[in-house]
């Protein structure tokens, strides 16, 4: 069969050959250094199987000066590439291509801003539906309606006023507490189980848990302010103010004040952060741990006895309003119920 040679050149002036029959048989390769003659001898095929990384196969070796190879025709091509048929690097070009190419970033970056953005608008959305829903938009028609409307605006007010008398001056935000349907009637004695132990906000709660109810709210007042100098001369006629966004609507409730001065009461109606509103009281005061006990701290207890309902919500019905009035059976506390008032 007819022959035909590989010429690859090295850096150093060497040559290597490699002559291949056209059926991919055998394989002849030598080193040739220019000037010198071309011999085939083993010598040669070590070095070429030493500087490729063809895996061998089995060596026929013919005579002193000729190695034969059995290779198929992908180690043939192998042994082609690692002699030096590199094939030419992917050429770039390096141009600035017109166009723009960052759309699969953008996409990403819209989409991981757009889930929390529509949550939050999903949110407001909801919420103002549910405030919608929860105003008042139409008002009570019997006693007991408006009575628990009444305690809805206060349960959901945030503020809450004292008035007396016609003189805007005499108004002042206090902070009080639920209303109660009974008053408070402080124990006497030590506790029936355990007499050793003080009485604290747990023992109130298992020995006279507060009644709900429209009847009696309790808030501080200031001695030495303007309203805690009224009540203690005797101006006990009041009213209280409650508005509630979240209803819609807005409460006034009158009732007669009476001070609290026995300990226990000041004790169970005591709020921890009154302490910041209370001014200081005298020096010798200051150092008690019982901050109930202050002088300038003035317990106020606020009997109901009428009470009135408006809405907020836009509309006709912003300028009515219902109002409810305490009737008493025989003259009894206890006989008392709920009446619609003109």
């Amino acid at each position: 069969s007819s022959l035909f040679s590989i010429f690859v050149f090295a850096s150093n002036g060497e040559m290597i050959v490699a002559r291949l029959s056209r059926n991919s048989e055998h394989l002849c390769a030598g080193r040739w250094t220019r000037g010198s003659r071309l011999p085939v001898t083993s010598r040669w095929c070590v070095e070429l199987r030493r500087m490729s990384d063809v895996p061998r196969t089995t060596v026929d070796k013919v005579g002193s000066d000729q190695v034969q190879l059995k290779a198929n025709s992908d180690h043939l091509r192998s042994l082609a590439e690692s002699g030096g048929f590199v094939p030419m690097p992917e050429t770039y070009d390096e141009r600035l291509q017109p166009g723009f190419r960052g759309g699969k970033s953008l996409f990403l970056f819209f989409l991981c801003n757009a889930v929390p953005l529509s949550a939050l608008v999903y949110y407001l959305k909801s919420e103002r539906a549910e405030r919608a829903q929860l105003s008042l938009h139409s008002l009570p028609e019997t006693a007991e309606e408006v009575v628990a409307e009444v305690l809805r605006v206060i349960r959901t007010s945030p503020t809450c006023f004292l008035s007396q008398g016609t003189d805007a001056v005499s108004s002042v935000r206090v902070d009080p507490h639920a209303p109660e349907g009974r008053p408070y009637v402080p124990p006497t004695g030590p506790l029936p189980i355990v007499p050793q132990m003080g009485r604290n906000e747990i023992t109130d709660l298992l020995e006279s848990p507060p009644v709900a109810g429209l009847g009696y709210i309790h808030f501080a007042l200031a001695r030495s302010s303007t309203l805690g100098k009224a009540v203690l001369s005797g101006n006990r006629r009041a009213n209280l103010l409650y508005v509630s966004p979240a209803r819609g609507a807005y409460c006034n409730m009158g009732g007669h004040l009476s001070v609290l001065t026995d300990p226990e009461s000041r004790r169970r109606y005591w709020k921890t952060w009154w302490v910041a509103t209370l001014p200081a009281g005298r020096e010798s005061e200051q150092d008690q741990t019982e901050p109930w006990k202050t002088s300038e701290y003035v317990l106020v207890r606020f009997a109901v006895d009428d009470a009135s309902i408006q809405s907020m919500v836009d509309g006709p019905q912003v300028w009515d309003f219902r109002r409810v009035r305490l009737s008493y059976g025989d003259k009894q506390a206890s006989d008392s119920s709920w009446v619609l008032a003109p």
